[in-house]
């Protein structure tokens, strides 16, 4: 939750820039508009809240609050009783320009009661967010997400990738990732004691695999680190890489074509993440610096092992 010094910051700021921040909104007076502010700021998505100064015009001139008291009383009220949870607002005035303005802090709205929304409309009707420096409805999928993530927080419910996944088989998950984990981890903690632990044991301490009814099978996470083919089971998990030629998705290249590279890449997550940054690298680099990488490097797609010395390479080349 803001402080009131963090307050006065974000108001000189939104006063020398003439403009709202993602945390701060100015409101000329009270009304419905006031009441979506109060909303919003308690649905932020970094869940810090934020704050709504009231008596500060459109056009970012300070005309202060005529009433302090009686304005100050009809906020708490509103931020009372208009939620599906009470949120405790803070009340601060600020003094500028030998006016008075209303410094309203809002809290984030509490684990257990996201999204807030307006109790006479329910939150798929009801809920307001603050994105950027505008406030607007939440969307339903953005509602979806913010009740099975409030629920995940209060553990009613475990997170999708650490959950069983009943469709796969633990024999999905190759032996020989697992012992490349392994390997991995002592070189990178050597006071581990993982190579101790048996396959199982290490599966079961990363929630890579799950328990049903007595019997074990692989999340969503294990698949994705420790299965050959997670796509398979997983049909969502690939990255689809693509490289406009030019700056508008209208821009079309010397063949017609939209992409200078179109490009799906599946796997582990661990090889996933490996060709996406070489595809990346690939985009940035001069078409004959490639060529040259491509033979000096044969086979680079089938060998994961070689990309991370391929980019360095490809890098190197292009600086000199």
């Amino acid at each position: 939750m803001l402080t009131r010094q963090k307050a006065e910051q974000l108001f000189d700021r939104v006063l020398e820039t003439r403009s709202e921040t993602d945390e701060s909104e100015c409101k000329s007076g009270t009304g419905n508009a006031l009441q979506h502010a109060l909303c919003a700021m308690s649905n932020r998505r970094d869940r810090n809240g934020g704050v709504v100064f009231v008596g500060v015009d459109k056009d970012f001139r300070v005309e202060g609050v005529p009433d302090i008291e009686s304005t100050q009383q009809t906020i708490t009220d509103w931020a009372s009783v208009l939620f599906n949870v009470p949120l405790r607002v803070v009340p601060e005035v600020l003094e500028r320009e030998g006016r008075s303005v209303l410094a309203v802090i809002v809290p984030p709205c509490p684990a257990g009661h996201r999204p807030c929304h307006f109790k006479r409309h329910g939150p798929y009707e009801g809920a307001w967010i603050r994105v950027g420096n505008s406030t607007r409805l939440m969307t339903t999928d953005e509602v979806r997400r913010e009740i099975a993530a409030d629920e995940i927080a209060r553990g009613t419910v475990p997170p999708f990738d650490k959950t069983p996944y009943l469709q796969a088989r633990r024999d999905d998950l190759d032996s020989a990732l697992v012992d490349a984990y392994i390997e991995q981890v002592k070189k990178i903690r050597p006071a581990s004691q993982i190579e101790r632990m048996s396959h199982e044991e290490v599966l079961r301490s990363i929630y890579a695999v799950a328990e049903h009814e007595g019997k074990w099978y692989p999340t969503p996470s294990g698949l994705l680190f420790f299965c050959r083919e997670p796509q398979r089971y997983l049909p969502q998990s690939p990255v689809e890489f693509m490289h406009l030629w030019g700056p508008e998705l209208t821009s079309l290249g010397p063949d017609g074509s939209r992409w200078r590279l179109n490009q799906e890449v599946s796997g582990t997550l661990p090889k996933i993440i490996d060709e996406t940054v070489l595809y990346t690298v690939m985009s940035n680099i001069h078409p004959t610096t490639w060529q040259r990488v491509q033979k000096v490097h044969k086979g680079y797609k089938r060998c994961i092992k070689g990309t991370k010395g391929y980019k360095r390479w490809a890098l190197v080349h292009e600086s000199t």
